[in-house]
Protein backbone atom coordinates (compact mmCIF):
# COMPACT_ATOMS: atom_id res chain seq x y z
CA UNK A 1 0.00 0.00 0.00
CA UNK A 2 2.51 2.39 1.12
CA UNK A 3 4.68 1.79 -2.67
CA UNK A 4 1.37 2.29 -4.17
CA UNK A 5 0.52 5.60 -2.92
CA UNK A 6 3.87 6.96 -3.60
CA UNK A 7 3.93 5.76 -6.84
CA UNK A 8 4.05 9.08 -8.63
CA UNK A 9 6.82 10.22 -6.42
CA UNK A 10 9.22 7.43 -7.49
CA UNK A 11 8.37 8.41 -11.18
CA UNK A 12 8.76 11.40 -11.39
CA UNK A 13 12.28 11.19 -9.16
CA UNK A 14 13.58 8.27 -10.83
CA UNK A 15 14.57 9.96 -13.93
CA UNK A 16 15.86 13.61 -12.61
CA UNK A 17 17.90 12.18 -9.46
CA UNK A 18 20.12 9.10 -10.98
CA UNK A 19 23.56 10.73 -10.59
CA UNK A 20 22.12 11.78 -7.07
CA UNK A 21 21.42 8.18 -6.21
CA UNK A 22 25.03 7.48 -7.59
CA UNK A 23 26.42 9.75 -5.62
CA UNK A 24 24.55 8.60 -2.29
CA UNK A 25 26.28 5.10 -3.14
CA UNK A 26 29.34 6.41 -3.58
CA UNK A 27 29.34 8.27 -0.21
CA UNK A 28 27.80 5.01 1.84
CA UNK A 29 29.90 1.57 0.96
CA UNK A 30 27.56 -1.35 -0.33
CA UNK A 31 27.17 -2.91 2.82
CA UNK A 32 25.39 0.66 4.05
CA UNK A 33 23.07 0.71 1.39
CA UNK A 34 19.94 -0.93 0.41
CA UNK A 35 17.74 -1.86 -2.56
CA UNK A 36 14.46 0.37 -2.28
CA UNK A 37 11.94 -2.81 -3.16
CA UNK A 38 13.05 -3.93 -0.25
CA UNK A 39 11.36 -1.63 1.88
CA UNK A 40 12.66 -1.88 5.26
CA UNK A 41 16.00 -1.52 7.71
CA UNK A 42 17.98 -4.41 9.14
CA UNK A 43 19.99 -4.39 12.07
CA UNK A 44 23.44 -5.97 12.69
CA UNK A 45 22.06 -7.44 15.80
CA UNK A 46 21.98 -10.79 14.77
CA UNK A 47 25.08 -11.00 12.96
CA UNK A 48 27.85 -9.59 14.69
CA UNK A 49 30.04 -7.41 12.83
CA UNK A 50 27.36 -6.91 10.14
CA UNK A 51 27.26 -3.17 9.18
CA UNK A 52 24.08 -1.09 9.52
CA UNK A 53 21.95 -1.05 6.57
CA UNK A 54 20.39 2.17 5.39
CA UNK A 55 17.04 2.34 3.54
CA UNK A 56 16.93 4.95 0.89
CA UNK A 57 13.94 6.87 -0.34
CA UNK A 58 12.53 9.49 -2.25
CA UNK A 59 14.89 10.87 -4.76
CA UNK A 60 18.07 9.73 -2.78
CA UNK A 61 16.63 10.82 0.69
CA UNK A 62 17.83 8.59 3.79
CA UNK A 63 14.97 7.11 6.04
CA UNK A 64 15.82 8.54 9.11
CA UNK A 65 13.07 6.49 11.08
CA UNK A 66 14.40 3.41 9.30
CA UNK A 67 18.14 4.28 9.84
CA UNK A 68 16.68 4.37 13.53
CA UNK A 69 14.25 1.88 13.46
CA UNK A 70 11.52 3.94 14.44
CA UNK A 71 7.98 4.05 13.32
CA UNK A 72 7.22 6.84 10.70
CA UNK A 73 4.84 8.44 12.62
CA UNK A 74 4.93 12.41 14.07
CA UNK A 75 5.61 11.48 17.69
CA UNK A 76 8.69 9.54 18.91
CA UNK A 77 9.67 8.19 22.42
CA UNK A 78 12.55 10.34 22.47
CA UNK A 79 13.61 8.10 25.22
CA UNK A 80 14.02 5.19 22.79
CA UNK A 81 15.57 7.34 20.38
CA UNK A 82 18.20 8.41 22.20
CA UNK A 83 18.99 4.66 23.16
CA UNK A 84 18.85 3.96 19.90
CA UNK A 85 21.78 6.71 18.83
CA UNK A 86 24.01 5.97 21.49
CA UNK A 87 23.95 2.49 20.25
CA UNK A 88 24.54 3.00 16.91
CA UNK A 89 27.30 6.32 17.83
CA UNK A 90 29.08 3.34 19.76
CA UNK A 91 29.17 0.99 16.80
CA UNK A 92 29.74 3.69 13.86
CA UNK A 93 32.44 5.88 15.78
CA UNK A 94 35.08 6.60 13.89
CA UNK A 95 37.64 5.11 16.78
CA UNK A 96 35.95 1.68 15.93
CA UNK A 97 34.53 2.17 12.20
CA UNK A 98 36.22 3.75 8.87
CA UNK A 99 33.09 4.79 7.64
CA UNK A 100 33.33 8.21 9.28
CA UNK A 101 30.32 9.42 6.74
CA UNK A 102 27.96 7.03 8.15
CA UNK A 103 28.29 8.44 11.86
CA UNK A 104 28.09 11.84 10.73
CA UNK A 105 24.23 10.85 8.64
CA UNK A 106 23.52 9.08 12.75
CA UNK A 107 24.23 12.01 14.10
CA UNK A 108 22.17 14.20 11.77
CA UNK A 109 19.22 11.84 11.71
CA UNK A 110 19.43 11.96 15.37
CA UNK A 111 18.99 15.88 15.36
CA UNK A 112 16.11 15.93 12.70
CA UNK A 113 14.52 13.21 14.77
CA UNK A 114 14.67 14.36 18.06
CA UNK A 115 13.45 18.07 16.89
CA UNK A 116 9.39 18.35 16.11
CA UNK A 117 10.30 20.71 13.14
CA UNK A 118 12.58 18.85 11.66
CA UNK A 119 10.64 15.78 12.47
CA UNK A 120 7.64 16.45 10.67
CA UNK A 121 9.73 18.23 7.77
CA UNK A 122 11.96 14.91 7.36
CA UNK A 123 8.47 12.86 7.26
CA UNK A 124 6.31 14.79 4.86
CA UNK A 125 9.16 14.99 2.54
CA UNK A 126 9.31 11.36 3.09
CA UNK A 127 5.85 11.08 2.29
CA UNK A 128 5.92 13.71 -0.91
CA UNK A 129 4.51 16.18 0.48
CA UNK A 130 7.11 18.28 2.19
CA UNK A 131 6.09 21.46 3.66
CA UNK A 132 6.88 25.18 2.17
CA UNK A 133 10.08 26.09 3.91
CA UNK A 134 9.75 30.40 2.74
CA UNK A 135 5.97 30.66 4.48
CA UNK A 136 5.78 33.73 6.17
CA UNK A 137 2.02 33.07 7.55
CA UNK A 138 1.63 33.23 10.97
CA UNK A 139 -0.79 30.84 11.91
CA UNK A 140 -3.81 32.58 12.97
CA UNK A 141 -4.36 31.34 16.85
CA UNK A 142 -0.68 32.78 16.62
CA UNK A 143 -1.65 36.36 15.42
CA UNK A 144 -2.10 37.86 18.46
CA UNK A 145 0.74 36.37 20.16
CA UNK A 146 3.33 38.06 18.07
CA UNK A 147 1.25 41.12 18.32
CA UNK A 148 2.58 41.09 22.06
CA UNK A 149 5.75 39.91 21.51
CA UNK A 150 6.91 42.71 18.92
CA UNK A 151 6.41 45.57 21.45
CA UNK A 152 7.70 43.95 24.77
CA UNK A 153 11.15 43.37 22.53
CA UNK A 154 10.92 46.91 21.20
CA UNK A 155 10.79 48.39 24.93
CA UNK A 156 12.73 45.78 26.37
CA UNK A 157 10.34 44.98 28.77
CA UNK A 158 11.28 42.08 30.24
CA UNK A 159 8.39 41.21 32.74
CA UNK A 160 6.66 41.00 29.35
CA UNK A 161 9.28 38.82 27.65
CA UNK A 162 9.23 36.34 30.77
CA UNK A 163 5.44 35.72 30.66
CA UNK A 164 5.54 35.46 26.72
CA UNK A 165 8.32 33.06 27.02
CA UNK A 166 6.32 31.14 29.34
CA UNK A 167 3.43 31.20 27.06
CA UNK A 168 5.41 29.99 24.28
CA UNK A 169 6.74 27.04 26.07
CA UNK A 170 3.31 26.42 27.08
CA UNK A 171 2.35 26.41 23.68
CA UNK A 172 5.09 24.07 22.16
CA UNK A 173 4.28 21.19 24.85
CA UNK A 174 0.19 21.40 23.61
CA UNK A 175 1.67 21.26 20.64
CA UNK A 176 3.91 18.03 20.99
CA UNK A 177 0.99 16.64 22.51
CA UNK A 178 -1.17 17.04 19.15
CA UNK A 179 1.89 15.22 17.60
CA UNK A 180 0.71 12.06 19.70
CA UNK A 181 -2.57 12.67 18.66
CA UNK A 182 -1.98 12.84 14.94
CA UNK A 183 0.11 9.91 15.09
CA UNK A 184 -2.66 7.96 16.48
CA UNK A 185 -4.51 8.57 13.46
CA UNK A 186 -1.45 8.65 10.93
CA UNK A 187 -2.45 6.26 8.62
CA UNK A 188 -5.86 6.67 8.32
CA UNK A 189 -6.88 9.75 8.27
CA UNK A 190 -7.17 11.30 4.80
CA UNK A 191 -6.41 14.82 6.37
CA UNK A 192 -3.60 13.67 8.52
CA UNK A 193 -0.68 15.39 6.50
CA UNK A 194 -2.25 18.66 5.97
CA UNK A 195 -2.77 18.88 9.90
CA UNK A 196 0.81 18.12 10.29
CA UNK A 197 1.93 20.97 7.65
CA UNK A 198 0.03 22.89 9.82
CA UNK A 199 1.63 22.19 13.18
CA UNK A 200 5.28 22.14 11.06
CA UNK A 201 5.06 26.18 11.05
CA UNK A 202 3.23 26.25 14.32
CA UNK A 203 6.73 24.62 15.77
CA UNK A 204 8.84 26.69 13.28
CA UNK A 205 7.09 30.59 14.39
CA UNK A 206 7.02 29.10 18.46
CA UNK A 207 10.39 27.85 18.48
CA UNK A 208 11.69 31.08 16.72
CA UNK A 209 10.08 33.70 19.21
CA UNK A 210 10.95 31.36 21.55
CA UNK A 211 15.04 31.72 20.53
CA UNK A 212 14.51 35.09 20.12
CA UNK A 213 12.57 36.08 23.88
CA UNK A 214 15.61 33.84 24.74
CA UNK A 215 18.30 36.34 23.87
CA UNK A 216 16.15 39.27 24.65
CA UNK A 217 16.05 37.95 28.31
CA UNK A 218 20.16 37.65 28.20
CA UNK A 219 20.82 41.28 27.29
Amino acid sequence: ADAARHHGVFSECSRRHRSEKRAVRERFPSRFQRGPAEGRIQSDQSKRGRALLLRRKFCGVIDYFALFDQPRLPWLDLDQLEKRYHELARRHHPDTSANSAAFEEIGAAYRTLRDPKLRLQHLLTLEGKPPANSSNEIPPDLGNLFMEIVPALKNRNQNAITLLSGRIAHDLTRATNELRDLSAHWNNDASAQSNAKLLYHRFAFLSRWRDVLNEAALA
